[in-house]
């Protein structure tokens, strides 16, 4: 039987975070967009540490319910080179007390722990912020392990 472990209370701290807000027209094309975000880093001299971390957020935009991603990575080091837009820094974020998620199983199936998520969330009467943290722990012959974390209000 496959299991998606859920926990209450984690939290999720990056330090040396480099990211980049995705526009719409690179939301189509998505894995093209991680890639040349990879590469735009190596290209500048940086050198990352730890996994991939992606920041989906939902919001309201004249009646409509719009999405955005962010891109995020840590870094060995502080950049010493100026940040250009669209890219930015930021020394340290902390995401507080969160829903948290494991799963490991195939990427196509990974939407499943935000589901779950949701689904603890509404049985255990908690409101989710309007953001989702991914973490994407390993990627192995096509199984995936991901680490998802959902900031609750308190």
């Amino acid at each position: 039987m496959k299991e998606i472990e859920i926990q209450l209370g984690k939290k999720l701290r990056l330090h040396h975070v480099f990211m980049k807000e995705l526009s719409d027209k690179e939301l189509s094309t998505l894995s093209k967009s991680i890639e040349m975000f990879l590469s735009y880093i190596k290209s500048v001299g940086l050198k990352t540490k730890g996994p991939l971390v992606t920041k989906n957020e939902s919001y309201v935009e004249d009646k409509l319910l719009k999405s955005k991603i962010t891109l995020l990575v840590q870094l060995e080091n502080i950049p010493h080179n100026k940040i250009e837009s669209p890219y930015k820094y930021i020394d340290e974020i902390l995401v507080g007390k969160s829903l948290y998620a494991r799963y490991i199983g195939d990427q196509d199936h990974s939407t499943i722990a935000q589901y779950k998520i949701q689904v603890v969330a509404y049985e255990n009467e908690l409101k989710i912020k309007g953001e989702i943290y991914n973490v994407f722990v390993s990627n192995e012959e096509g199984i995936i392990t991901l680490d998802v974390f959902a900031p609750i209000y308190e």
